[in-house]
């Protein structure tokens, strides 16, 4: 009685499909006597190609729910539907080869996913049609067409395939495919992706070398990256490539996650003429830029004639606050990759690295902000009225300016400081402008955060000056007609040493004004059109500019010492004989009696 119910059950209850593939229905591109041109993905009669040659479109291997590779259960008949080409709208079609078994896998969902294929694996490739393709060689082989998965997500390419890992080549400097170690899984779930990769598609890269030789470059290895939001470029320290591929390099304890990665991106002969320039080059240019503010500093500390008056204590902080910067340039490329390179592994930065970026974005401001003092305190000087005072109360003012000014010259730079180490250290949710120092580069990371953090303070400072000497010059200007018109009316009149010594320090800030300005505002210049043309186009120019930026200690040390008045009192000048202290005068007779002046 048992047996007949039961067996009156399964004649009535069909059986389920263990596998779980009852109720797929699978798309077929064109019709039962068409075939699919791979070129033009176009059905076409199938009489072009023998019998013997037709490969069958249906794979050998499909994947279960827990991707365990399976025979194939669909049927031909029952399960597969024909004539229906893919709509990928706005996206283009690509066509995909499924004759290797274990690449491209049709799942007991009824999705075609990528196993050890091209895109990330268990990726679902969406929207597909399979069929059998052929060449124009009228060779057929099982195919499938999708809508491009890049159109959907950002695709990163991988330098090598998904179910292996990388190492890195000491030999050639290049990456090195190979199986992970171990027996390998058991299944076809591909280690999972850090968090901030999790989001991107990837691409297995089978063309990265050529694609590096046609523009003459080479390859380089970096565990330290920083990948452009779309994904079409990375950065790694001053190298930025739009050719490059990503390596997983280390896998967990229990193979579930990747834990390390590496990129390897192409580097071209410009590129490094760049780096060369900048690792090399540009400390070289500090370090006689520093020898020669050096020598003006000690000129200073010897003078008592240059140091006593305020303008002497300004200049010598001016150049004290230069020399550190320049100082803070020369370690920050001289050893910019090993200070990049210097990070935790829970970190996305260099720590030493934004120290140092934050002690040279405050020291150069820092000497802008006291230029600004000088122009301000040669503006003040015209302006104010002439006043006697005792020797005791005038040395009790200059201090108590000379400490107005260390506030405003400190304390100024320091707010910025702190507003771009407020925002620098803003949880990853704030999406605003950034300096982002240490993380591909020591210093700015991007130009937007240049911009506002440094280059808009200095176009404030600058903007300043220029209206400080445009006031000053018109006071001069007074001063000039006042002095010719006395001049002409008294004979007795003469210019108040006071009124010469401001002149004379009204020329020295303005020929420093000139130095460090005009350099800033070309390099302002480049700035904009490095926004409207791209940086490496025009980074010839901010070379050179940063070449003569770099040598103003030079400009300056001529500007302040190279005087005789100045120079003229080093010691080992005095011993230079001079021709013009041993001229032999001669004297010609004067008739005393003619008193009067030729005109």
């Amino acid at each position: 009685m048992t047996f007949a119910i039961l067996l009156i059950y399964f004649i009535l209850v069909p059986p389920s499909d263990h596998n779980g593939v009852n109720g797929i229905i699978v798309k077929k591109c064109c019709g039962p006597d068409e075939l699919l041109d791979a070129e033009t993905l176009k059905c076409l009669p199938k009489t072009r190609v023998p019998p013997e040659r037709m490969a069958h479109f249906l794979p050998s291997y499909m994947l279960d729910d827990n991707s365990n590779l399976i025979t194939m259960h669909l049927k031909v008949q029952k399960d597969i539907q024909t004539g229906q080409m893919v709509n990928c709208q706005t996206a283009t079609m690509e066509l995909i080869d499924l004759t290797k078994p274990l690449e491209y896998l049709i799942s007991t969902e009824g999705k075609l996913v990528s196993a050890a294929g091209k895109y990330t694996p268990e990726l679902d490739l969406g929207d597909f049609r399979i069929d059998t393709a052929f060449l124009r060689s009228m060779l057929t082989f099982r195919a499938a067409v999708i809508c491009d998965p890049c159109s959907r997500k950002n695709c990163v390419e991988s330098c090598c395939s998904h179910l292996q890992m990388a190492k890195f080549d000491h030999h050639s400097g290049k990456i090195k495919c190979e199986n992970p170690p171990g027996p390998g899984p058991s299944n076809f779930k591909s280690p999972k992706m850090p968090t901030p990769l999790e989001n991107m598609t990837f691409v297995k890269s089978d063309n990265r070398y050529s694609n590096c030789h046609d523009v003459n470059g080479t390859m380089t290895v970096s565990d330290h990256y920083q990948l452009g939001t779309d994904g079409t470029s990375v950065s790694s320290g001053l190298n930025q490539s739009e050719n490059f591929c990503l390596a997983f390099t280390e896998l967990s304890a229990d193979g579930q996650f990747w834990t390390q990665n590496s990129v390897e991106l192409c580097v071209t002969e410009e590129q490094a003429i760049r780096i060369q320039l900048f690792t090399e080059l540009y400390p070289i240019c500090c370090t006689i830029s520093n020898f020669f503010l050096l020598l003006t500093f000690i000129s200073y500390v010897l003078s008592p004639k240059l140091r006593s008056p305020l303008f002497g204590k300004i200049i010598m902080i001016f150049i004290f606050c230069l020399f550190l910067a320049y100082a803070s340039i020369s370690i920050v490329s001289f050893g910019h990759v090993e200070l990049v390179n210097q990070r935790p592994p829970n970190l996305n930065y260099s720590p030493m690295c934004r120290v140092l970026g934050f002690v040279l974005q405050f020291t150069y401001l820092q000497a802008f902000f006291w230029m600004n003092v000088l122009s301000y305190d040669i503006y003040r000087a015209f302006c104010k009225e002439v006043r006697l005072i005792s020797v005791a109360n005038k040395e009790r003012d200059d201090i108590r300016k000379l400490l107005f000014y260390t506030m405003y010259a400190s304390g100024a730079p320091m707010i910025i400081i702190i507003l771009s180490v407020v925002v620098e250290y803003q949880p990853s949710t704030y999406s605003g402008p950034r300096p982002q120092f240490g993380v591909t580069k020591c210093f700015f990371g991007n130009d937007l955060g240049s911009f506002i953090f440094f280059h808009l303070p200095l176009l404030v400072i600058q903007t300043a000056n220029l209206v400080f000497f445009v006031l000053t010059s018109r006071k001069l200007y007074e001063t000039w007609r006042l002095t010719q018109a006395n001049l002409g009316t008294s004979k007795e009149f003469r210019i108040s040493p006071r009124a010469q010594r401001n002149s004379n320090n009204f020329k020295v800030i303005f020929k420093i004004f000139v130095i460090m300005g005009v350099t800033w505002f070309s390099e302002l210049f480049g700035f904009i059109l490095s926004w409207i043309c791209g940086r490496d186009k025009v980074w010839k120019y901010f070379v050179l500019n940063d070449i003569i930026n770099l040598l103003q200690g030079v400009l300056i040390f001529i500007v302040l010492i190279c005087k005789p008045s100045v120079i003229g009192k080093w010691p080992f000048w005095a011993k230079i004989p001079n021709p013009t202290k041993h001229k032999i005068s001669v004297c010609t007779p004067v008739n005393t009696k003619d008193t009067r002046m030729v005109q």
